[in-house]
């Protein structure tokens, strides 16, 4: 570290009261497991040693992929992670290439088509548990704002370890993988963890700007006065730092929707607004055509509209009748049992797949397993 004598870390005043650089120092899980990290190097480390059983793993995960429907709010080509170009360019980097967003999306998938499919073959059998239980850490760590079992986190920690010593993989250990020994102490001793999601987010509104900017000469500060341009923007917004759910733009409903609403609703309308999206409570969004699971965990279904009717914001769902449950995700029978709800009580948008007979497979998010 430089010395700085203007620098926080080195004034004295602050010492033992403020700052404790060592005690408050907490490893970001998003790029420990996600940037260049234990998810990439295990996904590289899986899909070679399925390759070198013979097994065309990359065309093969890319068709399966494309029988799932994700929420709309995460556009993300996931299938293209498996094209034969990819495939090319892992091989050289010695690790799978994709970024934070596309890892987080994309696991689940692996894991359940693991459990599902790979499993049953007795192909790759210890990789396969290698990265379950990679799947299984990066869980527990995203969900940690619903509660976390220390000793089951540190346990599949241990698992991990277990599991790359049996794949003889050992070599691929590097620093991150060494973080991970951290994060029970970490949940211990501050209950939650923080992550740098949003901040990375951040990074396509810079590039947004930035890539169409030819002047560079003053490059510098005309990606920075469009980036603040955007950020007072935003600022503006209605509820822009709100947490209670709202629509995300209001629009004017159609007459079509005002009729119906005139129908079902108990008191007079003063005022209808319609979206195709709207903002959770506390958080997250959720979209027009979304399968959704709300508070209640027992209720799922697909969204036909986001109103906001005498502002109260309502959704219009059909709901889905529950068949099975199984270990990480359920089955459901796809009806229309439309029904209206507060919008409040959708919890998140599912990851989900149809099978034949009108039925369909759901992901779950750990806290309802």
């Amino acid at each position: 570290m430089t010395y700085q004598p203007d620098s926080l870390l080195f004034d004295e005043s602050l010492h033992n009261v403020v700052l404790r650089p060592i005690g408050q120092f907490l490893h970001d899980y998003m790029r420990l497991m996600c940037v260049s990290g234990v998810v990439q190097t295990t996904l590289f480390l899986f899909l070679q040693s399925m390759s070198n059983n013979g097994v065309g793993i990359y065309q093969m995960i890319k068709g399966y992929i494309q029988l799932w429907s994700f929420p709309s709010s995460r556009s993300l080509n996931i299938q293209n992670l498996f094209l034969p170009k990819r495939e090319k360019s892992n091989k050289e980097a010695q690790t799978f290439k994709c970024s934070a967003s596309e890892a987080l999306a994309v696991l689940p998938i692996l894991a359940h088509f693991i459990q599902e499919v790979i499993l049953r073959t007795g192909v790759c059998i210890e990789e396969c548990k290698a990265l379950l239980a990679v799947s299984d850490v990066l869980d527990i760590l995203h969900s940690t704002s619903h509660g976390c079992n220390i000793e089951i986190l540190a346990m599949k920690i241990d698992q991990v370890f277990d599991q790359f010593e049996k794949c003889d993989w050992k070599n691929y250990l590097h620093s991150k993988f060494h973080w991970l020994l951290h994060m029970p102490s970490h949940i211990s001793k501050f209950s939650f963890l923080i992550s740098c999601w949003v901040h990375e987010r951040k990074h396509r509104i810079i590039k947004r700007y930035s890539e169409g900017i030819q002047n560079t000469l003053k490059f510098e500060r005309s990606v920075l006065v469009q980036v603040v341009s955007h950020d007072l923007a935003l600022l503006l917004e209605e509820d822009y730092f709100g947490m209670h759910a709202r629509l995300k733009k209001k629009c004017k409903s159609s007459k079509k929707v005002l009729d119906f609403f005139k129908t079902v609703w108990n008191e007079g309308i003063d005022s209808c607004y319609m979206c195709t999206c709207a903002h959770l409570e506390p958080a997250g969004l959720a979209n027009k055509r979304d399968v959704v699971l709300l508070k209640s965990k027992d209720r799922v279904g697909e969204v036909w509209l986001f109103a906001e009717i005498n502002k109260e914001c309502v959704a219009l769902i059909s709901f889905w009748s529950f068949l099975e449950k199984k270990a990480t995700h359920s089955i459901w029978n796809m009806q229309e049992q439309p029904e209206l709800v507060h919008t409040a009580e959708i919890m998140c948008p599912l990851t989900y797949r149809k099978l034949e007979d009108g039925k369909a497979i759901v992901l779950l998010p750990l806290e309802c397993r």
